[in-house]
């Protein structure tokens, strides 16, 4: 009489098991930014990993595993996928492939890759050090990607360093607006340290000063206020130290939320998990005939590939 019921519960706990013991594509994504692959072997193993995610992520696993081939065969179905990672799956397929001392395949993935989506560092990795002693090619590469500055961006940073002195001169000087030349400071400040934020995306520093792209989203909230209480201070208008302190609470608390990444960017011990080598590409990616509806939130200025769209970003600060 027990034993149908007896023999479903075993099959059900049998399934279970499996199931259980698969892993899915967010907790393998944080198994590798917390560098815990080790720990996931065996579900890895007998987890099907279909969707780029878990290609992607799951070749990650088996290159720090040192199995170099099966990365190589998935960074490979990764990037024909031709989904939101695709340029970063190539890039570490040339890693795979660098590490297996086939640098002709692996120099021709890394140039299949739009310089734009390359960076000095990823360029760095150790695997392709032989290619960068000897290759001329991967070695004209290397320049292409380098970090530097051009007409427009010099004439910026120019502007930028006389507002940082600009700053100083009225934090720490006399003008006749003896009341109101700190708050000035601090608009001055703002606007040149949000400048200079923009630069270090412009000439590829970005990953030099990984620290100011964390700073802006606080910059830009403290420009209004400290603003409006220098004009109030300059037409010698009343206010109360409480009223004052009001209009600075939305960019204290949003400093508050920024400052666990700006300590992690410095190198604090945040918990706070890195992007893997500091670059990804993100690329929203539908399919036709289906809606989509994307929402995203911003912790940094946006990185176009496009000189059209870089040109209009300050415009629309984004």
């Amino acid at each position: 009489m027990f034993r149908r019921p007896l023999f479903f519960l075993f099959l059900i706990a049998g399934l279970a098991g499996p199931l259980r013991a698969q892993l899915t594509a967010e907790s393998l994504e944080k198994a590798v930014l917390q560098e815990r692959c080790d720990e996931l072997a065996a579900q890895l193993e007998g987890t099907p990993l279909r969707s780029e995610s878990m290609k992607f992520f799951g070749g990650i696993c088996f290159y720090r595993r040192g199995e170099v081939e099966r990365a190589l065969v998935l960074f490979e179905e990764a990037a024909q996928m031709e989904a939101r990672r695709q340029h970063f799956a190539t890039y570490w397929a040339a890693k795979c492939q660098a590490a297996l001392q086939r640098d002709s395949l692996a120099l021709a993935s890394l140039l299949s890759i739009p310089r734009q989506a390359l960076s000095p560092r990823m360029l760095a990795s150790e695997e392709f050090e032989r290619l960068a002693r000897t290759n001329a090619s991967f070695q004209e590469l290397q320049r292409a990607v380098a970090p530097g500055f051009n007409g427009w961006t010099g004439i910026l940073a120019a502007i930028a360093l006389l507002g940082f002195l600009i700053a100083v001169l009225l934090l720490f000087g006399r003008s006749r607006f003896s009341a109101g030349e700190k708050r000035l400071a601090l608009v001055v400040f703002a606007f040149a340290a949000i400048l200079a934020s923009y630069l270090t995306i412009w000439t590829g520093y970005e990953s030099s000063f990984p620290y100011l792209r964390n700073l802006w989203p606080f910059l830009t909230y403290l420009v209004g206020p400290s603003l409006y209480l220098y004009l109030k201070d300059t037409f010698q208008e009343e206010y109360t130290f409480r009223k004052a302190a009001l209009h600075y609470l939305l960019p204290a608390f949003c400093g508050l939320l920024t400052l666990p990444a700006f300590l992690a960017d410095l190198g604090w011990p945040t918990g706070l998990p890195r992007d893997l080598d500091s670059e990804v590409t993100h690329q929203p990616v539908t399919s036709a005939g289906v809606e989509c509806i994307c929402v995203a939130a911003l912790d940094a200025p946006l990185r176009f590939p496009g000189w059209f769209a870089r040109k209009l970003q300050p415009i629309f600060g984004i």
